[in-house]
């Protein structure tokens, strides 16, 4: 993420990228663009969370949920809580575009937003428990 000529239209990309590949057995790893001595993009700005944009941020919180889906389940909760125990100091430290980001990461946007909508998702990609009608059935 950050590449030297990175376009709104790469990112894009990535994102359809990862929710294509949502559920197959990957750990995704989102890596900053960093520039080396040896190399030719050296004189090239590093990329670090100051600067990121929301769509790297919506990467970045993309991987970790389908991380989380896909590795480890059962520490949902743990995730939840612990996010939103962290998010004063993520936000006092990068702002209030955190929010979005602390919200997706932590499962809690796909489980509000499909009550709030009334969605009803197809199981796999649910979060447990965010949807009780399917799973009386």
């Amino acid at each position: 993420m950050g590449l030297p000529g990175e376009q709104e239209e790469d990112i894009l990309a990535t994102i359809t990228l990862l929710d294509r590949l949502k559920g197959a057995k990957i750990l995704y790893v989102p890596l900053l663009f960093t520039s080396e001595e040896e190399c030719i993009l050296k004189r090239q700005k590093h990329k670090d969370l100051k600067n990121l944009d929301d769509l790297h941020w919506d990467i970045l919180a993309r991987c970790g949920r389908y991380d989380i889906d896909t590795w480890k389940q059962e520490i949902n909760k743990i995730v939840m809580a612990g996010s939103l125990l962290s998010y004063p100091y993520y936000r006092w430290k990068h702002g209030k575009k955190i929010f979005k980001v602390i919200m997706k990461f932590s499962g809690l946007e796909e489980t509000f937003v499909n009550r709030k909508v009334g969605i009803e998702c197809q199981p796999q990609y649910c979060v447990p428990g965010s949807n009780i009608e399917l799973e009386e059935k």
